[in-house]
């Protein structure tokens, strides 16, 4: 299967649709993001600064706030609508102390080199038109010894039932742009509608499991 391209805007900037995306994401996204946080949890994590790159409506960065709460999470995103989201939920979660929101591009990051103790980068390589330009701009802001966790969905057979899946790469597309980029070898790991990427920069790490 071949893939596509998007046949809708890659950035949502409808705030009515913005909010019903969220709705129909909100309680998947809740449990992904504990998952996440027991996972950085395991890895070492307990605090430092933290960015969520491509945040969309927020969740991960909350859930990452609320679990660390000695953390500096900061979520970026372009699109205004579901960044507007993402505040108003950090209010209502009471995080809005240790976890912030920006417009910023995540294939050209506004952060100094070595910045973040953690990264994460879920949803986003099969949206952005540069993927390994993104990928570098992580490596760049990930400090020695920080956290690197990218996600996304997966191109499968499944795209000729769920189309959005047909936008996506393969398994083994996904590893090849990773191994291209500036990232350090790290561990690789898969699922019937997902794959994923972890390491810890300069560090070996604890097997995903």
């Amino acid at each position: 299967m071949k893939r596509s391209d998007f046949s809708h805007p890659r950035i949502i900037d409808n705030q009515a649709y913005a909010e019903l995306y969220y709705k129909r994401n909100k309680k998947r996204g809740e449990t992904l993001s504990k998952k996440y946080a027991e996972r950085f949890s395991i890895l070492g994590f307990e605090e430092g600064n933290v960015l969520d790159a491509g945040c969309g409506y927020g969740i991960y960065a909350i859930q990452i706030a609320k679990s660390f709460p000695k953390a500096k999470v900061t979520g970026i995103d372009l699109s205004e609508s579901l960044l507007q989201i993402a505040i108003n939920v950090a209010q209502e979660e009471h995080v809005s102390d240790n976890v912030t929101f920006q417009k910023q591009d995540v294939q050209k990051l506004p952060f100094t080199d070595n910045f973040f103790n953690l990264v994460l980068n879920v949803n986003m390589m099969h949206i952005v038109e540069k993927p390994t330009k993104m990928i570098n701009e992580l490596e760049r802001v990930l400090a020695p010894y920080g956290i690197l966790v990218i996600a996304d969905i997966k191109r499968s057979w499944i795209g000729h039932i769920m189309p959005l899946f047909k936008t996506a790469f393969t398994f083994d597309e996904a590893k090849n742009l990773i191994n291209h980029s500036k990232l350090q070898k790290g561990q690789f790991y898969q699922g019937f509608f997902w794959w994923g990427f972890e390491m810890i920069k300069n560090q070996k790490i604890t097997p995903y499991k």
